[in-house]
């Protein structure tokens, strides 16, 4: 589904399933389909421009007190994430992904590192040149996630011409129209 967010930026809300043979199931496919770590420069120098460019959360907190996901001080979506050598699973569904300390990288002003990194696909991240965030959600809550979704329809705005001295107004079909 394709929405347009309040800054009028089209974000889009896909549904990948896969079949019986290539279900996420493990934490090992976790990491093969989704990672959240600086890809290396040299063995994939266009993965790592994309990556740096697209999928970067921030930054944030101490670094700029005055950014939109700030809340009192602390960050909303919660990064800068900790380092982790392993993946694991917190208690809403979502997994903590594998977040290795590594060297810094410029981006932009700032020298960040993987917990900056927001998760993403490989494959889809090289293949649409474009920042495509990843998550992989196995919770009941999935549910609830998809069905808000699929039955959001999206924003509309009427505009109606007439002519003076013409009564073919519908208030009831335009205020449905308009929901």
């Amino acid at each position: 589904m394709i929405e347009f967010q309040k800054r009028g930026l089209p974000h889009a809300h896909i549904l990948l399933t896969l079949d019986i043979y290539s279900k996420i199931r493990t934490k090992h496919d976790i990491n093969k389909y989704v990672g959240a770590k600086l890809p290396d420069s040299i063995a994939d120098p266009t993965l790592f421009q994309i990556i740096t460019r697209c999928m970067i959360h921030g930054p944030c907190g101490t670094l700029n007190p005055n950014s939109p996901c700030m809340r009192e001080g602390v960050c909303t979506k919660q990064y800068p994430k900790e380092f982790r050598g392993k993946i694991g699973e917190n208690i809403n569904g979502y997994p903590m992904y594998q977040r290795k300390c590594t060297e810094s990288v410029r981006v932009g002003r700032h020298d960040l590192d993987n917990r900056w990194v927001v998760p993403y696909n490989p494959w889809l991240s090289k293949e649409f040149n474009a920042p495509i965030n990843v998550e992989v959600r196995a919770s009941i809550k999935s549910v609830k996630y998809l069905y808000k979704y699929v039955n959001k329809g999206h924003e509309a705005a009427s505009v109606r011409f007439e002519n003076e001295n013409t009564l073919d107004h519908d208030e009831i079909l335009s205020f449905l129209d308009g929901r």
